[in-house]
């Protein structure tokens, strides 16, 4: 157990304890995605990482530059429970050195609010496929910023206040904002979002709080760009 882990987890209330597969109920451990079981069932490390690379290099078109990233960067794993929830921890070094910690959701455990759940299918596979197999959102640790959003943090855009709409005809966006869900924040108020009525699903936006919005991104390859700028940092 890393003592520098501890010590950081211990910050952020409700606090999370890291806490050892082996110890695990085995009804706790069926509510656990198989890849996470095979990782945890190795002792080493590096078979951890070897075990976890291959399920992420599942997924090029969505992660290539992150994983890449955590190919180079990432120097521990941890089951950690907080507040009753069992989630992994990624301890990865930024181009400093110095760790940051980011948090993987349960896939099996994903909650759905009733208004998410009428538009999930409206949402791009690339997209929900990572929500069903590989976590329910990876961001970093403390923030929930700068990687997928949980399905919890994800927001339509119409449910918050936004002081820009004084600034841009609202109207003249090809979108309204009740039909758009953020899927990522940047932590410095940018999001990338999706138009639930856009018919290319590789497409999406950046809503920015203080500016314009940017349109006609590609969805999955901007989030993976801006993850990587967020690990660096």
């Amino acid at each position: 157990m890393n003592a520098e882990t501890v010590k950081y987890l211990e910050r952020f209330p409700p606090v999370a304890q890291i806490v050892e597969f082996a110890a695990l109920e085995q009804d706790v451990v069926a509510t656990l995605p198989q890849y996470w079981i095979d990782i945890f069932s190795v002792p080493e490390f590096e078979a951890r990482k070897a075990i976890l690379l291959n399920e992420w290099a599942r997924y090029p078109y969505q992660l290539e530059s992150t994983t890449k990233f955590l190919k180079d960067n990432l120097f521990d794993l941890d089951l950690i429970s907080r507040d009753g929830e069992i989630s992994m921890l990624y301890s990865i070094k930024n181009l400093a050195g110095k760790p940051v910690y980011y948090n993987g959701l349960n896939p099996k455990s994903r909650v759905l609010t009733p208004k998410l759940q009428a538009v999930w299918d409206l949402l791009p596979e690339a997209v929900t496929t990572l929500y069903e197999n590989l976590h329910n959102g990876w961001f970093h640790y403390s923030s929930h910023a700068t990687g997928y959003s949980s399905t919890q943090d994800m927001i339509f855009l119409a449910d918050l206040e936004w002081g820009i709409l004084d600034e841009i005809d609202e109207e003249a966006l090809p979108f309204k904002l009740e039909d758009c869900v953020s899927l990522f924040q940047n932590g410095g108020g940018g999001y990338v979002c999706f138009n639930l009525k856009e018919k290319d699903k590789k497409k999406g936006f950046i809503w920015w709080k203080g500016e314009a919005p940017e349109l006609d991104e590609e969805l999955c390859p901007l989030i993976d760009e801006w993850t990587v700028i967020g690990l660096e940092a």
